[in-house]
């Protein structure tokens, strides 16, 4: 192999791998800068992170819990105690009036999913032996706007 041929492959290789880093993000066209973080590091993680099963990201897609929980139920309680509604035509006044993000039938779905836990359904059974116009109206002064 002659000089010109050995620095023609030694180029084409910094130019390849070159381009390995810019397809994994860990530079751009100005080049390396090897004075910052390895970028041979970064390089190998994300070449693990793409094909080794214990270097892949979880968590993608939509997450299951939700933060608003609290409000889902005490809602579903206004409607049905208020307004005598059942527990799916709740849900459905609390997606049109755009109360909580998702459709009727999601809200329904979760709601029958916190009613099977443990916690949700012991305080719903708490709740239940509350009765009067006193409790209907303590839910709306803490929930009710949201539903206005």
């Amino acid at each position: 192999m002659t000089a010109a041929e050995r620095g023609d492959f030694v180029l084409e290789r910094i130019m390849r791998e070159l381009r390995l880093f810019i397809k994994y993000g860990i530079t751009d066209l100005r080049g390396l800068d090897f004075d910052a973080d390895n970028p041979w590091r970064k390089l190998a993680l994300a070449l693990a992170e793409r094909y080794e099963g214990d270097f892949k990201p979880r968590g993608r897609g939509r997450p299951k819990e939700h933060r608003d929980d609290c409000e889902l139920v005490l809602m579903v309680e206004l409607l049905t105690r208020r307004d005598c509604l059942s527990v799916r035509c709740a849900c459905k006044t609390i997606a049109e009036k755009g109360a909580l993000p998702g459709s009727p039938n999601s809200l329904y779905e979760r709601h029958k999913f916190l009613m099977k836990q443990r916690p949700w359904r012991v305080l719903r059974q708490g709740l239940k032996q509350i009765t009067g116009a006193l409790y209907v109206e303590i839910l709306e002064e803490t929930i009710g706007a949201i539903l206005k």
